[in-house]
């Protein structure tokens, strides 16, 4: 589970408690009871998604891991006895199709190892007709199918449990959305109007509801460095804000950027080689951001170079 998604639990766990915990203030209000329930039955929903969102899958990889294992080790042998057959009758063809190094059949995907060997299967089988000193074992065939079909089985099964971890992920962000917006529209009215009668419980809901509020990081200073004759982007430069210790580079394609500075007055510093150094005095309030157009002069060419 990701932060935001446990902090959203936690919120609602607490929130839960809030509302056991003060029963006593709205047990008479059948339209709050009634929205609280609603609000607990997507929590419960909530719940059930994340633990199929997050249960662990390692031990049926292993276990796939370990089919797969087996199914290699009954497959060797197989190709070494359809290779001497093969050789016996002649047969280029099936040699070509049935042959494989350890390697290569070690390293090949899952797919592919399981269609070589299904092939091999089908080859051995037709085999059976053949003297016994130049046929295929039969048992080894049964057990190479028996194999193949394990491995593909537990291979099956742990696609399915994958794909029902993610179908859960894809519900619990729906369901969670769609409790944040209830939870807005709905229950937050509905408590909101004890707070004459129990203010206390109404605030402790709503911090409560603070705690899952995601915090984004916003950009507080973007800005755009260009040639104040030319109009093209001025790469490379660096920004500083003295006051503060802060310093950025601007980007190859002329931008750069502050986050979260303080509210107030600060001065960037802005100095690029072949430009005048520039200190550009700024303004922010709260969490206003600033967006900046920056012009730079170029410092004239020395005269040594404009007379060669």
């Amino acid at each position: 589970m990701d932060k935001d998604d446990s902090a959203k639990l936690n919120a609602y766990s607490e929130i839960e408690k809030i509302l056991a915990a003060n029963v006593p203030v709205y047990k008479n209000d059948s339209f709050t009871i009634k929205a609280i329930d609603i609000f607990k039955d997507y929590l419960y929903k909530l719940r059930r998604l994340i633990e199929i969102k997050d249960a662990p899958h390692a031990w049926l990889q292993d276990q796939k891991k370990k089919r797969k294992a087996n199914l290699l080790l009954n497959t060797l042998p197989m190709i070494n006895a359809m290779v001497r057959y093969a050789n016996y009758k002649h047969d280029s063809q099936l040699r070509s199709e049935v042959n494989m190094t350890k390697s290569n059949l070690y390293y090949i995907n899952e797919i592919n190892l399981i269609t070589f060997v299904r092939l091999l299967i089908a080859r051995a089988q037709r085999t059976l007709n053949a003297p016994a000193y130049i046929a295929v074992d039969p048992d080894c065939i049964i057990s190479l199918e028996q194999s193949l079909n394990d491995f593909e089985s537990k291979r099956s099964q742990l696609k399915m449990y994958l794909v029902d971890k993610r179908k859960a992920g894809s519900e619990f962000n729906k369901n969670k959305q769609v409790l944040n917006v209830y939870l807005k529209e709905k229950l937050d009215f509905f408590i909101e109007g004890y707070r004459e009668m129990a203010p206390a419980f109404v605030n402790h809901y709503f911090a409560a509801r603070a705690i899952g509020k995601p915090i984004y990081r916003h950009i507080d200073v973007l800005a755009y460095v260009t040639d104040e004759a030319t109009g093209e982007p001025i790469p490379y430069g660096k920004v500083s804000i003295e006051e503060l210790r802060l310093s950025t580079k601007v980007t190859a394609k002329g931008h750069f950027r502050f986050l979260t500075l303080p509210e107030g007055e600060v001065v960037l510093k802005i100095e690029n080689y072949g430009y005048e150094t520039l200190w550009l005095p700024i303004r922010r309030y709260a969490v206003e951001p600033v967006k900046l157009q920056i012009k730079m002069t170029a410092l004239p060419l020395p005269k040594d170079s404009t007379q060669l």
